[in-house]
């Protein structure tokens, strides 16, 4: 009598679990695409045209429709496999958060369609100026943010003529 009562709550247990994993699995199957990663220079996307933000989904794609950015930038958008991207065709606004909505991403899979929305933050580089000086005293490169009210000796020497800022310093005459 004991190895029944055990066999037949075994048995239970696994049709339990089989039901479940099954029902996860077809709940898991009707939700369409999702983004799994993203990846954009924020830097880059104020200075340069082009750039191309990445959106990586966790299954194929057929179609993405109605894209849409918001505050408005100009774009075109690509898909390939698992990956969307969106290339912007102007450089963005600094400081200013983007977002980016796609109304209809369909799986290539089972046909499956999801909303898939993604936001992203500008950067807000630095901004350089030369102040000259009249007197003795050295002339300054100073350094300040986009909407900052303060700025901070980034460089001073005698006489600057001109400068230009490089990624590792400046270039200074």
């Amino acid at each position: 009598m004991r190895g029944w009562s055990f066999r037949r709550t075994l048995v239970a247990v696994i049709v339990v679990l089989g039901i479940l994993v099954t029902g996860f699995a077809l709940l898991d199957r009707g939700q369409g695409p999702k983004l799994e990663t993203a990846q954009l220079d924020t830097a880059a996307v104020v200075s340069q045209p082009a750039q191309v933000l990445k959106l990586a989904l966790n299954e194929r794609v057929t179609a993405v429709k109605d894209v849409r950015i918001t505050p408005q930038a100009s774009h075109t958008v690509t898909g390939s496999g698992q990956l969307v991207s969106v290339t912007f065709t102007n450089a963005l606004a600094y400081d200013t958060t983007y977002r980016v909505s796609m109304a209809k991403v369909t799986s290539a899979d089972d046909g499956q369609a999801s909303r898939i929305s993604y936001s992203f933050r500008t950067s807000a580089p630095d901004v350089y100026y030369l102040r000259r000086s009249g007197t003795s005293a050295p002339d300054q490169i100073l350094r300040t943010g986009i909407r900052s009210s303060t700025s901070s000796v980034a460089y001073s020497a005698d006489r600057i003529e001109s400068f230009a800022v490089l990624p590792s310093g400046f270039a200074v005459v």
